[in-house]
């Protein structure tokens, strides 16, 4: 109990600590895996974290007009949640096979349902098995029992549309921008290859042009610098930090971040959390949704 109590202020764990602690009934491992061919589920049954469960936001999640990865129903992901054996005292690790994105989203919803108690394998699966950890196979098992998951909503840790453009004028809080450069520039043709590609998979009618620049006085920090491209771990607390400094950043002020669709700038959210800001607030309609609503007086192009 003690040492879950711990775990609650953190947003990560080692494979070494989750290796010593993976038959503590309280927590629940599960493998977020999400890739554009949407073979998750197929990733996981190759290969996954013995007892570790799978974990599909899509299963309760249904794309808006604006926001192809939007928010799950919150009836719906309640009782995904229970049917997970998750309970209200339980703690969550998630982990990804594919650089902690996903892992990454899935740790920001499940904290603004209200369900604080989570962490992510930093470093995911690549970090388990390079630290010499054992990897099982298979289907996934159904629950032992069903849990009792209860939502909490925070609205804290949520922006829409709205928000955004009230803040515009208000600025009461920072908004960063985790797209490329030149993405946030305004210098390349909008939706994005790789955009139009997690479009394309979740069957999302992909627009043919949208807006190019940025939110007025958002400020851009590439979601990747925070992550290790040799390992695929979060970086040490002092870069993270010097990172966000750079970049002008100041960690003193509401923050918010955004990305093109609403995954990447989850790991923004992770980072700041791991340097004691835990507030960040994710826009999960980001780009894709901003710039088809926004009027043109509301989107900054640097020419």
């Amino acid at each position: 109990m003690r040492i879950l109590s711990a775990l609650r202020s953190q947003a990560l764990v080692s494979s070494q600590w989750l290796q010593n602690n993976l038959l503590n009934k309280q927590l629940r491992v599960l493998d977020a895996t999400w890739t554009l061919k949407a073979d998750g589920y197929e990733k996981y049954c190759q290969k996954h974290i013995p007892n570790a469960g799978h974990f599909d936001l899509n299963e309760c999640a249904t794309p808006h007009q604006y926001r192809p990865n939007n928010l799950p129903v919150l009836k719906q992901f309640k009782e995904y949640l229970q049917s997970l054996g998750i309970n209200s005292d339980t703690h969550v690790i998630f982990y990804d096979q594919l650089g902690s994105v996903a892992a990454s989203r899935a740790w920001s919803t499940l904290r603004l349902m209200g369900h604080s108690n989570c962490s992510i394998l930093n470093g995911g699966i690549q970090s388990w098995e390079e630290d010499g950890c054992e990897t099982a196979s298979g289907s996934a098992q159904p629950a032992a029992d069903k849990g009792d998951f209860e939502l909490n909503f925070n609205r804290s840790l949520f922006k829409d549309f709205y928000d955004i453009i009230e803040n515009i004028e208000k600025k009461q809080f920072t908004l960063i921008d985790g797209r490329r450069e030149d993405n946030f520039l305004g210098k390349e043709e909008e939706p994005t290859p790789s955009t139009i590609n997690a479009l394309k998979a979740k069957n999302f009618k992909v627009p043919e042009v949208i807006a190019r620049g940025h939110v007025p006085n958002s400020i851009n920090l590439f979601a990747f610098d925070v992550i290790n491209r040799e390992n695929g771990k979060f970086k040490e607390k002092e870069e993270v930090e010097d990172i966000f400094e750079d970049r002008g950043v100041d960690l003193s002020n509401n923050l918010a971040s955004m990305c093109y669709t609403g995954n990447s700038a989850c790991l923004l959210a992770v980072a700041a959390h791991t340097i004691g800001k835990e507030d960040v607030a994710v826009y999960y309609g980001s780009w894709t949704e901003y710039a088809q609503r926004a009027r043109k007086d509301q989107v900054t192009l640097v020419k």
